[in-house]
C-alpha cells in the first residue's frame, strides 16, 4: 500500500525528494501538521496511511495484515520490499535497453509453497510488443508485475537470453511456461497465495515442475 501510494504521488507530480521530506516531517515531529496532511492528501495519500506513520515515529507497534510488528522491523520489511521493487524495474529497463526481451525468475529452497512457487524458474517476456513472438507470457501478467511477490521476498530477475540458450533449452522453457494454468495470471499476490493452498502435492508438482524439488517439508524445515 506505501508503495501504490508513493507511485500515485509520483504520477500526480509531486517530487520524490517532497514525498521524502513531509514523511520525515511526520515521523521527527511525531504527528502530522495540517498543512502536511493536506498536501499529502492532495498526492493520493490516504488517511489511514497518515496514522501509520504517526505510530512509526512513536515506535509502538501496528497491525500489518494479520501480523502486529514492532515499527523497526515494520520499516526493514517495507525498505527491503520496496529496494527489490527498484531492483526490477532497473533491472527490465537496462535489459530492454541491451534488446533481451525475457528474463527468468530465480529459485531458492522454499519451507513451503507460497506465492512464489507458480513462477519460480520460469521464463517471461519484458519486451515491448502487446505478445511475445515466441509465445512466453508477460511478466506484467504476474502478481505485482514480477518481483517482488510478497514482502521479504527473495527472487530475483535474471536475464534470458534466447540465442544463447539454443532452441532445445528455449523449446523446454516454453513447455514449462505453457503448463502453469491460466488461472494464475492476473492475479494478486494473495489470490495466488490462496490458489496454492487449495493444491495437492500432485496438482502443486503439475504446476511447478521444476521448482518442486526445492520445497521441502514445513515441520521438518
Amino acid at each position: 500500500a506505501s508503495r501504490e501510494q508513493t507511485t500515485g504521488g509520483l504520477s500526480r507530480g509531486a517530487s520524490g525528494r517532497q514525498i521524502s521530506d513531509d514523511i520525515a516531517r511526520v515521523i521527527l515531529g511525531k504527528k502530522i501538521s495540517p498543512e502536511v496532511r493536506r498536501r499529502m492528501a492532495d498526492q493520493g495519500f490516504r488517511g489511514d496511511l497518515f496514522n501509520e506513520f504517526e505510530k512509526v515515529a512513536r515506535q509502538e507497534l501496528i497491525t500489518v495484515g494479520k501480523k502486529t510488528m514492532n515499527v523497526r522491523s515494520y520499516a526493514d520489511m517495507v525498505s527491503r520490499t520496496q529496494l527489490r521493487e527498484a531492483h526490477k524495474v532497473g533491472t527490465v529497463v537496462r535489459l530492454q535497453q541491451n534488446n533481451i526481451d525475457h528474463v527468468q525468475i530465480s529459485r531458492h529452497k522454499q519451507a513451503h509453497a507460497d506465492e512464489c512457487t507458480p513462477y519460480a524458474g520460469r521464463v517471461y517476456y519484458i519486451g515491448a510488443l502487446p505478445k511475445d513472438p515466441l509465445g512466453f507470457p508477460s511478466l506484467k501478467t504476474l502478481p505485482n508485475g514480477g518481483v517482488p511477490f510478497h514482502p521479504n521476498c527473495k527472487h530475483v530477475l535474471m536475464p534470458y537470453v534466447v540465442a544463447f540458450q539454443g532452441e532445445k533449452k528455449t523449446a523446454s522453457a516454453l513447455e514449462d511456461a505453457k503448463a502453469l494454468p491460466k488461472r494464475f495470471y492476473g492475479k494478486s499476490s494473495s489470490e495466488v497465495r490462496d490458489l496454492v493452498k487449495e493444491l495437492g502435492d500432485k496438482e502443486l508438482k503439475q504446476v511447478a515442475p521444476q521448482g518442486y524439488d526445492d520445497i521441502v517439508d514445513e515441520e521438518a524445515a
